[in-house]
Formats: structure tokens, sequence, C-alpha cells
């Protein structure tokens, strides 16, 4: 990575790590094994580790987030930043939410 490629990375993980609140939506949908990509995340999650607030949220369940990940250490060092210093709400639901709000539109 270049110089200029360095320093605009730098300034743009500052800020996201600058933001209040991150919101991660659909976290881990699909798998990531992408082993230019995970060390970016890695940097951002750590980042904000313990200094700003990053919320969230997935139909995966935390256990199986590792697995998501090319390899366990990366997959491991990025969870366990998620879900050690946090709180968990888990929504259970036996039925779609959109075909209730949404009876025969799908």
């Amino acid at each position: 990575m270049s110089k200029s490629d360095q320093k605009r990375y730098r300034r743009k993980l500052g800020y996201y790590q600058r933001m209040p609140v991150l919101i991660l939506d659909d976290w881990l949908m699909f798998d990531i094994h992408d082993q230019t990509k995970e060390p970016i995340l890695l940097d951002l999650i750590d980042a904000r580790y313990g200094a700003a607030t990053t919320i969230v949220s997935s139909q995966v369940d935390p256990d199986d987030w590792i697995d998501k990940f090319s390899g366990y250490t990366i997959g491991n060092a990025i969870t366990s930043r998620l879900v050690s210093n946090g709180f968990s709400l888990v929504i259970q639901c036996d039925e779609d939410l959109r075909q209730t709000k949404y009876p025969g539109e799908f």
C-alpha cells in the first residue's frame, strides 16, 4: 500500500471511529472469507472498542459468527470485540413478520 493509500485509509478509519454510533445491519448474513477485507474490519472494530457504540443486528447466532470468516483467529478477534463488552437482545419469532404486516404481498 502506498503512503497516500495508507494516509487515506487512516483518515477513513478515523472517520468511522469518531462516529458516535455505528450500526452493522444484517451482520454476517453472508460469509466474508476475504483476507483483504477482514483485517480492515478488525481495524475498525478494534478502533471503536470501548470508545464508541457499535450496534449489530443479525439473524445469525453470535456463536456461529466465527465460522463466517476465513479463519478462526480473525473471526474470534472480531467476534470477541463485538460481544465481550456488550449487551445481547434476542427476539424469538416463529413467523415472518413481513407476512403478518403485508399479507399476500410476498
